[in-house]
C-alpha cells in the first residue's frame, strides 16, 4: 500500500509500504555527513549557504525489470514506481553513494561542502566565494539532472543559517536548536510527566529528538540515561512492541525534567573545543590506581569492595578518584582526561555507555 506523510514546507510526501521487499535487501552500512561533520569544516566567520534538491530520490530511475517489485494498487488499478520510492529500505544508501560522486568531483576544486541526502551545505570564507560556489554547485547539479527546491535553498550566503534541523552561527562559532525544535522537546517531556507511564513509541520518540539535539546541548546525554536505561530494561525480552507500557522511573524523571527548562539548553554549543587549563593522566591496575598531573603524583590500592570489579569500571574509577584529587577547587575550568583504556575513553566522551 501507498500513504501520504505531511511536509513541514507544505504538501504531502508519498511513502510505499515495502516492509516485506526490504527483508530480502542487503542492508548496507554507510556513514552520512551532516551535523556530525560541521565541526571539522566550519571555520570562525565563514559564509554559508544551502541547496535543496527537489524530490530528490524521484530523479533516481529504478531498473525496468526491477520496477515490478514497486508495484502498489489504489482502487482497481495497478501501479509501480520507476523512480527510487520513500520507503525502500536501501533508499538513503543508493542517493547517497551517487550524489557522493558529484560531490567528490567538487571538492576536488577546493569547495568545502556537506551533504546530508538532498541537503547540501555550502561553505567559504568569503561572501563573494560562497555566491561563486553557489553558483558552481547549482549549475552542475542541475547539469546532471537534478532540481533545486528554491523555496528551501538558502543561495545568498549569511553568516547564521539553519541546516537539518539545527542553527549554525559562524561568528559566535555555535550550534543552536531552533525555537521550534525546544518547544517541541518541552512539551513532549511536560506530556510525558504527567503520567507515570510511557508506550515505546512515546519514549523512542522522545529520546530520538533528545538525541537529536546533542549536536546543540551540552552534555545533553547526561540528561537522558536514565531514559535510555528504561528503555533498555525491555530490550530482552522475546516480543517487542511499540505498545509495551513503561513505569517511569526516578531518574528518567529526573531527565524528563531537566528538558522542560529551556535555560539549560537555549544558549547552544560550541563548534571549538577550548584549551585545557589542565592536563590529567589516570591508569589501573587490578591491584591499584595512579595518576599524574604537572609532575605530581598520587595513586593507591583498590579498597576491598572494588578490587574484584572490571577492569573498565576500574579505569573510570581512577579517573574519578584523579578528577576529585587534583580539581577540587577549580571552577570553569576545562580539563583533559588522559587515559590508555579505550572503552574507558568512549565512556568519558560519550557520558556514559
Amino acid at each position: 500500500g501507498i500513504f501520504l506523510i505531511p511536509k513541514r514546507s507544505g504538501g504531502y510526501r508519498p511513502i510505499i509500504n515495502l516492509k516485506s521487499l526490504n527483508t530480502f535487501l542487503t542492508q548496507h552500512k554507510f556513514k552520512m555527513e551532516g551535523i556530525s561533520t560541521v565541526r571539522h569544516t566550519i571555520r570562525e566567520g565563514d559564509w554559508l549557504a544551502k541547496l535543496d534538491l527537489k524530490d530528490a530520490y524521484l530523479t533516481v530511475p529504478i531498473f525496468t525489470d526491477h520496477r515490478k517489485f514497486l508495484r502498489f494498487q489504489w482502487g482497481r488499478d495497478l501501479f509501480e514506481f520507476v523512480s527510487l520510492p520513500f520507503g525502500l529500505s536501501s533508499a538513503p544508501w543508493a542517493f547517497s553513494k551517487l550524489l557522493r560522486v558529484v560531490v567528490a568531483y567538487l571538492r576536488k576544486y577546493g569547495l568545502r561542502l556537506i551533504i546530508y541526502l538532498d541537503d547540501i551545505l555550502v561553505v567559504a570564507s568569503t561572501q563573494a566565494e560562497a555566491r561563486r560556489a553557489v553558483s558552481q554547485v547549482r549549475s552542475l547539479l542541475e547539469s546532471l539532472g537534478f532540481m533545486i527546491n528554491i523555496e528551501k535553498s538558502v543561495e545568498e550566503p549569511v553568516q547564521s543559517l539553519e541546516y537539518i534541523g539545527l542553527f549554525i552561527d559562524t561568528l559566535a562559532m555555535k550550534l543552536i536548536l531552533p525555537e521550534r525544535k525546544r518547544l517541541d522537546i518541552c512539551r513532549l517531556c511536560k506530556a510525558a510527566l504527567k503520567t507515570s507511564f510511557l508506550s515505546r513509541k512515546d519514549l523512542e520518540k522522545i529520546l530520538g529528538n533528545l538525541n537529536w539535539a546533542t549536536a546543540a546541548v551540552n552534555f545533553a546525554p547526561a540528561h537522558y540515561r536514565g531514559l535510555q536505561l528504561l528503555l533498555n530494561s525491555r530490550q530482552s525480552t522475546p516480543r517487542v512492541k511499540l505498545e509495551d507500557v513503561f513505569s517511569l522511573s526516578k531518574e528518567a524523571r529526573v531527565d524528563l525534567g531537566w528538558w522542560i527548562s529551556e535555560a539549560n539548553y537555549s544558549a547552544g554549543r560550541s563548534l571549538t573545543f577550548p584549551a585545557p587549563d589542565m592536563s590529567i593522566s589516570s591508569d589501573a591496575s587490578l591491584s591499584g590506581w595512579g595518576a599524574v598531573c604537572m609532575d605530581v603524583k598520587t595513586g593507591g590500592p583498590w579498597a576491598l569492595s572494588e578490587r574484584n570489579e572490571h577492569i573498565n569500571y576500574l579505569e573510570l574509577l581512577a579517573a574519578l578518584k584523579a578528577l576529585q584529587c587534583f580539581t577540587a577547587t577549580l571552577k570553569d575550568s576545562t580539563v583533559e582526561l588522559r587515559l590508555d583504556n579505550t572503552s574507558a575513553v568512549s565512556y568519558v566522551n560519550r557520558l556514559g555507555g
